[in-house]
């Protein structure tokens, strides 16, 4: 054979069977026959037994589940307590809204916590049940431990998030604030533990807790941040992210290691919140901790109106009844009584310009010593009738103890005010410092003002009667003693507190009403840039200061009050002390009378039965006097048959409109007549032309309504708010609340009045338009 020159064949095993191969192979499977045949069971022998899934697992360690995962009852319970400490960290920052740790806060998120983790394999139903019991417990253990009774805790829990949100920063420790924290904290909790014991939800506890982290910022409105309470809230957070049930924390650790965009990430979001941070620190944002005059405010009552019904009220009433705690007061306690300082006047009547806020019974004022000023009082005041919501006071409050009464103050502690009606024989102990005395006045200490515009207009006056020379206090003596001068007559025509009245009073009249008197020396004092006030409350006569001295009706009076720097505010009373005489002077007796001057002679009338030559034919009826008779009868009664009518339709609209104001003015609700004075204005607006839309709120109506009565807008935006806080706010107010939005009311109406003509007048008081369905006011009262 020839072979062919190329590539070398590569050389192979050869696999051609062989007498050894055979025989090992054969070797190879008897032996596996071997064992095999050992380990299979014998005929008819039985099985061993399967161990049990309870040996399995009781063989298995405890701490580790299935590829080393922790077991799931562990991750639950640490799922459960970094929500408990979440709880906690939520409870030291709503502290801070009394700027103390309060430690029964704390009792909530642990309670609810702990039996939240007992109960978590039950049913849905069962679970929501007793965390439902739970957190009313808590909440009411929470109050109990507080100071509020088992009497009073509904009544707190309901009263409570009303208080919260209109206390004062940092807020009293009232048992139904803390009652409402604890309440929010126990919610929050409950809802982020039960998601935690759910295997389904990871980051979904962590939503319940947000909203309350934000609750609690919210409510404490800190000063300065916490910085170790945010950073143990940060920390749990962490902890929380990595404790997902059914995964190994340390593997999730790793995982997040390993990851190249984390740190870039992290550094994105640390830049974010730095950037954020700094522009919200340099805006320019309201403190909550800072009182804001407001631009509308519900006056707490009409004081100088219900001082001179007080005063005329008969029979008399006893109000009050003080009995005298202190020992250094001695025999003779101070003869004014405030009850409410007026600083604000608009041309026609005096408000208050206050905030009223929940305070607690301690008002916080320290009792430093004064040089030249008397020493603080303490008293017993008892109320001697129900129909009270003021404390008079001889000077500034320093503490004020209800007996469980609600008290409110402003920040400058002017007027105390009774937040629910009151029952007779209550008695509320109160410190207060006394007003300062005429002979501790020092010149230099008179508060001054800006000059307004109202009182710009009595500064000549000021300088006549008081000079331009001498110290500010003794020019406002020189004023007092002239208008003591003056003549008081509290039935003189032209009584009110209206700008023109005052200007007629001060320059021409000098005869004038109590309120005339006062607000015309306060306006003069004004005048000069001293910061001057009127204030109303009792003036006792001095026979009858003993203790235990009674307040009534009968005492109640008004009178001008100027401020002196760190000492209070100094009485001045300009008012005559006796009424002036209103006796005419009558005419002379006719004795006394002057002659009448002789009159020439009258000729006497011609006798009736005598008759002259002409007078022999008697006059024939004429004819055309009679036709003319008849016709004017017909026109008078084709007349009346088409003005009555008319006469009717004008009189059925005047009659509606009045018997509907009538009925809302009278509503036996004070909340209810103040709703019914804002209807009836509005009623008002749409006869002028202004249609409301339903949705318009009172606000929106007083701004539109400027188009159909531009004059007094301040007017109507005050009874719009009055009305917007009987309806959407808690209903309470008294009789002066509803006699004010009365009076607001008629001074819209005659503002309206006067601002139209006769025939726009009359177009107006005829219209139809606030009585049809279509076009009528949607305000319903």
């Amino acid at each position: 054979m020839v072979l062919k020159r190329g590539r070398r064949p590569r050389r192979t095993a050869d696999l051609t069977p062989t007498p050894a191969l055979d025989a090992a192979a054969a070797a190879a499977a008897a032996v596996q026959a071997a064992e095999a045949a050992a380990r299979a069971p014998v005929a008819n022998e039985p099985a061993p037994p399967r161990p049990a899934p309870e040996t399995v697992a009781a063989r298995r360690p405890a701490t580790v589940g299935t590829g080393g995962r922790p077991r799931a009852s562990r991750i639950f319970t640490i799922r459960v307590g970094l929500i408990a400490l979440i709880g906690l960290c939520l409870a030291l920052l709503a502290s801070r809204a009394f700027d103390a740790v309060v430690a029964e806060l704390f009792i909530a998120p642990i309670v609810v916590s702990l039996l939240t983790l007992v109960i978590r394999r039950r049913g849905l139903v069962l679970r929501v049940a007793v965390e439902f019991v739970t957190v009313i417990v808590s909440t009411a253990v929470t109050g109990l431990l507080a100071g509020s009774s088992l009497g009073s805790l509904l009544g707190d829990a309901i009263d409570g998030p009303r208080r919260l949100i209109t206390t004062e920063w940092p807020s009293p420790l009232d048992p139904s604030v803390v009652i409402t924290l604890a309440l929010g904290l126990a919610l929050v909790t409950a809802v982020s533990a039960d998601l935690a014991t759910q295997s389904r939800f990871h980051l979904a506890p962590l939503a319940p807790a947000a909203v309350g982290f934000a609750g609690a910022l919210a409510v404490a409105a800190p000063v300065g941040a916490v910085r170790w309470v945010l950073a143990i809230l940060a920390v749990a957070t962490v902890a929380f992210l990595l404790a997902r049930p059914g995964d190994d924390p340390r593997s999730r650790v790793r995982l997040l290691a390993g990851e190249r965009s984390l740190a870039a990430t992290l550094v994105g979001l640390a830049a974010a919140t730095l950037v954020t941070s700094v522009a919200i620190a340099w805006t320019d944002r309201a403190d909550p901790r800072q009182d804001v005059e407001a631009e509308l405010t519900l006056a707490v009552l009409d004081p100088v109106e219900q001082m001179a019904a007080l005063r005329n009220l008969e029979p008399d009433l006893d109000m009050f009844r003080i009995t005298d705690q202190s020992s250094l007061i001695g025999p003779t306690l101070p003869t004014r009584w405030r009850t409410s300082a007026l600083s604000e006047y608009d041309g026609q009547r005096w408000l208050p310009a206050l905030v009223l806020r929940p305070i607690g019974a301690t008002l916080g004022i320290e009792a430093a010593p004064q040089p030249g000023a008397a020493p603080p009082i303490r008293y017993d005041l008892e109320l001697l009738t129900d129909d009270v919501d003021l404390v008079p006071l001889p000077g500034t409050p320093l503490s004020v103890d209800a007996g469980g009464l609600r008290i409110e103050t402003d920040a400058e502690r002017t007027v105390v005010h009774l937040t629910a009606r009151p029952e007779s024989d209550t008695v509320i102990r109160v410190e207060s410092q006394v007003a300062p005395g005429a002979t501790a006045a020092d010149p230099t200490l008179v508060a001054i003002r800006q000059v307004d515009e109202i009182a710009n207009t009595f500064r000549s006056t000021a300088e006549e009667i008081g000079g331009v020379d001498g110290s500010i206090l003794d020019r406002l003596r020189a004023i007092e003693e002239e208008m003591r001068s003056w003549d008081l007559d509290d039935d003189a025509p032209g009584a009110g507190q209206q700008l023109n009245l005052i200007e007629r009073f001060v320059s021409t009249t000098n005869r004038g009403t109590r309120a005339q008197f006062v607000t015309a020396f306060v306006l003069l004092a004004r005048s000069m840039g001293v910061d001057a006030r009127v204030a109303t409350g009792f003036l006792v006569p001095p026979d009858q200061l003993v203790s235990p001295l009674t307040l009534r009706s009968s005492s109640a009076s008004v009178w001008a009050e100027v401020r002196l720097t760190g000492l209070g505010w100094m009485v001045f009373d300009p008012v005559p002390d006796e009424q002036a005489s209103t006796d005419e002077e009558e005419p002379p007796p006719p004795s006394a009378q002057s002659p009448a001057a002789a009159q020439p002679p009258v000729e006497p009338p011609p006798e009736q039965d005598e008759v002259t030559e002409d007078d022999g034919e008697v006059p024939e009826e004429n004819p055309a006097a009679t036709g003319l008779d008849v016709w004017v009868v017909r026109g008078i009664g084709v007349g009346a048959a088409v003005v009555l009518p008319i006469a009717t339709f004008v009189g059925m609209v005047l009659f509606l409109k009045w018997r509907r104001r009538r009925r809302r003015l009278r509503a036996p609700d004070p909340a209810q007549r103040i709703v019914g004075a804002w209807a009836n204005v509005t009623d008002w607006f749409v006869d002028a032309g202004l249609a409301i839309a339903p949705s318009w709120t009172d606000d929106v109506i007083a701004d539109r309504a400027l188009s159909v009565m531009p004059t007094v807008p301040r007017d109507v935006h005050r009874l719009a708010s009055s009305a917007t806080a009987m309806t959407f706010g808690p209903p309470v107010a008294g009789a002066g609340h509803a006699d004010d939005a009365a009076a607001v009311a008629r001074s819209v109406e005659l503002a309206m009045r006067d601002e139209r003509s006769r025939w726009q007048r009359l177009r107006w008081r005829l219209s139809t338009r606030s009585l049809r369905r279509r076009t009528k006011s949607p305000v319903v009262a």
